[in-house]
């Protein structure tokens, strides 16, 4: 799970100094890219944010804290995996384009281990809320008075009409 935290904020540091350490003029970024990079960093700081959210949902037990990580993760992995299948479709067609054979390959790869840790995650939301709702019903029977809980009949004797069977 900490993987994922410094990747985001690597990512985080890489695109803001893109974008601090190159001014946009013609030499520099173009404004497209500038947003292009300024996009990208602020959605790493979303990113590394539901990270710390994931983190503190799983270690204090909150399941709605692990909500918002398992839902974009799995949107970002969907994507991944459409893109990388839509672009090695796409570059079938060519012949001996090996970089962008490469990247299709790693985000797809990529797309398949956040797959993998949306379902771990989510697994751990379904324990967290099962542990949860035993805890709320095992408070609930001390409350239950004793002379409201069922006794089950010994069937061992059955009474009929005045006798011991």
């Amino acid at each position: 799970m900490g993987m994922p935290r410094i990747l985001a904020l690597l990512e985080v540091i890489i695109y803001t100094s893109i974008v601090s350490l190159r001014p946009v003029s013609p030499e520099g970024l173009t404004r497209a890219q500038f947003v292009f990079y300024t996009t990208l960093a602020v959605v790493s700081v979303l990113q590394l944010f539901i990270g710390v959210l994931l983190i503190v949902g799983t270690t204090m037990r909150k399941p709605s804290l692990t909500l918002p990580w398992t839902i974009v993760t799995g949107m970002k992995a969907t994507l991944f995996i459409v893109l990388s299948v839509t672009a090695a479709a796409m570059l079938q067609d060519s012949l001996g384009a090996g970089e962008e054979t490469g990247m299709v390959v790693v985000y797809f790869v990529r797309g398949c281990i956040a797959l993998y840790c949306v379902m771990v995650v989510h697994n751990r939301h379904k324990e967290i809320m099962n542990f949860t709702d035993e805890r709320r019903f095992l408070h609930s029977a001390k409350l239950i008075p004793k002379s409201a809980v069922y006794v089950p009949v010994s069937t061992a004797q059955t009474y009929i009409e005045g006798s011991y069977m």
